[in-house]
């Protein structure tokens, strides 16, 4: 729960300045929206000839008379119920106001807000793939739910519960389409268990539980770099060995030969 707090608080930090960015670029878009709406409103109450009822006059007050009730509308019809805002100008002054509307609410309530959400949870995922207390944090989250299901795996094969494993119960394994999967689901080759078992043994013909997940950790999934790495190295020194014994045989036989041509 800390950790997750703490991944909250940084990436809440780190998103003040998109943040600001946003809400600057709504606050243009609803200003050139309401003074559009504000400015056609204010001419209908100016309009002492204007054939509107007064309590009509009030509600389009009520919500376009000044700068500030506008841009608050305006943000009413973009994140609250919107309808009424609408209806006012919809019932009362002209029916395009529907199009004006649908048009706003899809192209900001959609669109824009649609691009900003995604700028937000990106600006969130790049602070948790840089962040290094996070990366540790969840590659050790990562570590203990491994090591658990490792735990779980272990103790579902040991059908005996002697706490160690024998050929025959990992063997088994094949037998049991529920185990397959589980193991598959782990990244455990089922293939040659017969090979798996005798890579885990240390020669006592059974498999131990520290045994089991030192040894799994390092044969689960594809070869990793540093194994490929590891083998690449060991062969060229086994290549090396092999030149220098060969080129010391020859010089041992060149030298004999000479021995017997002198002799």
């Amino acid at each position: 729960a800390a950790q997750s707090l703490q991944m909250l608080l940084k990436c809440i930090g780190n998103c003040v300045n998109t943040l600001g960015w946003s809400l600057a670029v709504l606050l243009v878009i609803q200003c050139i929206m309401g003074l559009t709406i504000s400015s056609l409103v204010q001419t209908l109450l100016e309009d002492s000839e204007s054939p509107l009822p007064e309590d009509v006059r009030r509600t389009l007050f009520y919500f376009y008379g000044t700068f500030t009730k506008t841009i608050l509308t305006m943000f009413q019809i973009l994140f609250a119920n919107w309808v009424p805002c609408a209806r006012v100008l919809i019932d009362n002054v002209s029916e395009v106001f529907t199009l004006v509307f649908l048009f706003y609410r899809c192209l900001v309530g959609f669109a824009v807000m649609s691009v900003i959400s995604a700028v937000f949870v990106q600006s969130t995922m790049k602070v948790a793939q840089q962040d290094q207390e996070l990366l540790v944090a969840a590659k050790q989250r990562e570590r203990d739910a491994t090591a658990k299901n490792m735990k779980t795996l272990f103790e579902a094969i040991d059908t005996s519960g002697d706490g160690a494993l024998s050929e025959e119960e990992l063997l088994a394994v094949v037998d049991d389409p529920k185990m397959a999967v589980f193991m598959h689901a782990l990244e455990i080759d089922t293939k040659d268990l017969k090979t798996l078992f005798d890579l885990l043994d240390d020669g006592d013909g059974e498999i131990s539980i520290d045994e089991f997940l030192g040894g799994i950790g390092r044969l689960r999934g594809a070869a990793r770099a540093i194994d490929l790495a590891t083998v690449t190295a060991s062969c060229s020194k086994i290549e090396k060995l092999l030149m220098e014994m060969k080129t010391g045989q020859d010089q041992g036989k060149s030298k004999q030969a000479l021995a017997m041509k002198d002799w």
